[in-house]
This record gives C-alpha cells, structure tokens and sequence, in this order.
C-alpha cells in the first residue's frame, strides 16, 4: 500500500508541473527583426506563436522557435507569388511538428502582395500541395481594407477580393481565413473579424491588429489592446491572432511590445518589455478549464471575463503577480473560476489600492448568478501618484463544486486590485496545502506547483522553516506515507 501510495505521488508531482492556467493558444505577435533569443524569452510566458511573413525564422532566434513544440512556435508565410518553395519545404522537413501555412500577404494592397483574385487563384494549387504533403492547415490569404488598386486597376475590399477568388477557384482549399485590422474600436474589430467568419464559414486569424486610426497614444493603444484581446480569445469564430508587432519606436502609434537595446550601451537589457509587452504577455489567458482551489492565490488579472477594467504592471511590492487591476469603478466586472471542495464558510481575501473619491469601492460577489454579500472595501491612503496596498477579509459562505465568481463594482470610486485568495474558514492541520479540511495527493500536486513557481501561500510552509521548497514537500510525502 505505501509503495502504490508513493506512486501516486510522483504521478501527481508530474500533473502539478502543469497545475496553472495554460498559456493562450490563440496569442501571437507578428516580427520580422526579432534580434536576441532574450526577446523570445520575455514574450514565450503568455505568447504561443510569431511569424516573420517569411518562410523561416531570422538566425539570431531559429533555435528558440519551431514547430508546435518550440518554446514559441513559428508559422510560415508565402508571401506573395514569388515565394520560395524550397525554403519552405526546408522548414516543413526540419520542423515535422509544425501545422500551419500561411497565404499570400495583402494582396489587395498594391505595396504588398499586390495580386489579383484570379493571379492568386492559379497559384493556390502549388501550397495545396505543400500543405498535402506536410500534412499542414491552410491559412487564406490575410485581407484589409485597401489603401487603393492594385496590379489591375481595380480596389478590391476584403469580401470582394475573397468572392472574385473564390469564383476563380471554387474548389480551392482553404482551412482558415486571415484578416488585418487597425481599427481603434474593439467592437468594430470583433465586428468586421465575426462577420468574415460567418459569410464563409471559417475561423479567422488575425495576423496583424493594433489602433492606428488618427494619432494614438499610449494610454489608449493599452486600454484598447486590453478589451480586443479578450474580445478575440472569447470568440469562437476566432482561431489565433498576432499583435502588430513585437518591435518598434516610442512612437506613435506605440505598439511595441519589447524594447530593442542601444547598438552602443546594450540598454536597457535585450528582452525588456514595455508596458504594452508587460500586459500583452502577462494578461489572462482566458482559461475556461481551469479552476483555482481554495488556498491557491488568483491574480486579479486572470478573469475569464471582464467589463470596465484597465491593466497595468504591478505597483504592489509585497505582491508576486505581473499585472494589477489599475482601475475598477463602477460597473467593472471581474469574473473568476473556482472550485470549492466543500460547501461553508471561506474566508475571501482581496488585496487592494483606493483613494478617498466620492465613495468607499462596494464589490458585488456573486456565485453563478446567485448574490452571495457586498465587500466594502475601506480607503487605503492612495493618492493620486502612489499605490498603497491592504489586504482585505470577508467571509463568505460557498456551495461545493466549479463556480463562476463574478465581482462587480457598485459605486463610483478610484480602487485597484492585485489579487485574491479564498481558504478554508476552519482550523487547518499540517500539510493540509489546499485548505480543503484533509491532506491528500491534491495538497502534493499544490505545494510541487508552488514550489516550480517559486510561489508560496500560508500553508505551504510544512515543515516550518519559513520558505516554501522541496523540503517541504519532503515533509508532505512523509506527513501522507504516516496517515
């Protein structure tokens, strides 16, 4: 029975190394001048994939990007009608893992791949047959709106130029369809990318987005950026998408997502991200399959659904998360998943900043739809130019089972939030991890996923040496192999 137990307890340690939101699927950045495997680094946490509209990746970062089971995936692009199959081919043989290829770029922009609907039609066939041989998905050619006419005089719209290559090949394969966008309102961009899908029934990637209506400013770019992202990791009829792009000035229209170091100085550090990159990578990855359990710290910023929210980099020094909720006022919403092993009282835990504006922040909780109390939260000392953090306890009575926590603000007031953190209302015993009210493999799979974090919570300290390590975890196994 011991050796069956401890069996079941390395499996469990090998499911916890995955025990955390998964990184997006859908989440993408378009460069072309990636110069440091540093800047793959900083962006591989919350980005899956990039391309280069080219067919390979550039030599400073070919060994840190591939096929799907690179750090971050890379996917080709035929770019326009002169590509090259053999380089192509070169990827596909060296990279068996990888799924996609993308067609042509623009070619209803004249600067770009400049190709009319029958020009592109009669090539079409030639990446069929890449795709066939490499068992790949086909991305349609990306379309925006044009800028004037192309090759043939004439301006073709995206649904003009998709319909007049359709009818030159109606038999065409094609696994997905692909967009551009730089539309600075979020609901027209969901809009125009949902509506492609629906007319020709596929999903969309949108391999370049970002505001450059007018003259965009940083604050906007980000508040922005927020709400498009959630928007398309929410829509079903979206399959992946890439900001545009990783690279650029501290200019307008401030899109850029790493910095690229001083050729003298090499300042700041190659990898550094921007504000912009900070929240891009870092931002929830709109897991709806993962729960958090009680005991388990839910950073603020991973919502499976938000309203009336803006993000920014964490100001909370005491705090190990990456982003902060910078405002959340009267309708925001914040929504989170959890699992409740039992039902009872839990003892909610918010961490949060407020200033002294209009009214004192009033959070509604609700549990599925069902109210469960209003959390009044006091003023902290906040002013205007500095964040000042508490942490606030409530508690408050759960059913068992998955829920869907959804917190919204009931009074105009300025407040901030980090993070929080439900636990087990009751006395818990040694090496009880996840506050569930018994020790078990699941209290294993918790404390090894904090540890491989190099997190903590109040409990993980199981053998009372004040940090939480693998000798806690030592203890834990031993705590279990006496019970």
């Amino acid at each position: 029975m011991r050796k069956l137990l401890f069996f079941a307890l390395l499996v469990s340690m090998a499911v916890s190394l995955t025990a955390q939101p998964a990184r997006s699927f859908k989440r993408g950045a378009s460069e072309n001048a990636f110069g440091y495997p540093a800047e793959i680094h900083s962006l591989s946490p919350g980005v899956s994939w990039t391309y280069n509209w080219g067919p390979n990746p550039t030599s400073y970062v070919r060994d840190v990007l591939g096929g799907g089971d690179a750090e971050m995936e890379f996917v080709p692009m035929a770019w326009n009608g002169n590509f090259n199959e053999s380089a192509l081919r070169s990827f596909y043989t060296e990279h068996p893992d990888a799924k996609y290829l993308l067609g042509f770029n623009e070619p209803n922009f004249r600067a770009q791949a400049n190709m009319t609907p029958q020009q592109a039609a009669a090539l079409w066939p030639r990446l069929e047959a890449i795709a066939d041989e490499f068992g790949l998905k086909l991305v349609a050619p990306a379309l925006n709106y044009p800028d004037g006419a192309i090759n043939d005089g004439n301006t073709y719209q995206p649904e003009q130029w998709m319909d007049a290559f359709l009818a030159a090949y109606p038999q065409a394969r094609i696994d997905y369809l692909a967009l551009h966008c730089y539309m600075n309102s979020p609901a027209a961009q969901i809009g125009f990318v949902e509506n492609f899908a629906k007319k020709y029934g596929k999903q969309v990637w949108l391999t370049e987005f970002c505001a450059w209506e007018g003259t965009v400013d940083s604050i906007t770019q980000m508040n922005t950026m927020v709400q498009k992202i959630q928007d398309l990791e929410l829509s079903p009829y979206v399959h992946r998408y890439a900001w545009f792009k990783a690279r650029g000035s501290n200019a307008a229209p401030y899109y850029r997502l790493v910095i690229t170091p001083n050729m003298v100085t090499h300042l700041p550090p190659a990898g550094t991200l921007t504000w912009m990159g900070q929240i891009y990578t870092h931002m929830s990855p709109f897991d709806t399959t993962y729960y958090y359990r009680p005991a388990e710290l839910i950073p603020a910023t991973n919502y499976v659904y938000s309203k009336g929210v803006q993000l920014r980099p964490n100001t909370d020094g005491q705090s190990d998360v990456k982003l902060n909720i910078s405002s959340f006022g009267i309708g925001s919403v914040g929504e989170y998943l959890v699992e409740v092993p039992q039902a009872g009282e839990y003892k909610l835990t918010l961490r949060h900043s407020s200033m002294n504006f209009i009214s004192t922040p009033r959070l509604e909780l609700k549990c599925d739809g069902v109210l469960v109390t209003n959390l009044d939260l006091p003023y902290t000392g906040m002013t205007s130019t500095q964040d000042k953090w508490q942490t606030y306890e409530a508690t408050v009575t759960l059913p068992a089972g998955k829920h869907r926590l959804t917190f919204t603000g009931k009074y105009s007031s300025t407040c901030k939030l980090a993070w929080l953190l439900l636990e087990s209302q009751g006395g818990f015993q040694e090496g009880d991890v996840n506050g569930d009210g018994e020790v078990s493999i699941a209290d294993v799979t918790m404390l090894v996923d904090l540890v491989v974090r190099q997190a903590s919570n109040e409990r993980s300290d199981v053998n009372n040496d004040s940090e939480t390590s693998v000798a806690d975890v030592t203890k834990l196994v031993e705590i279990l192999l006496n019970q």
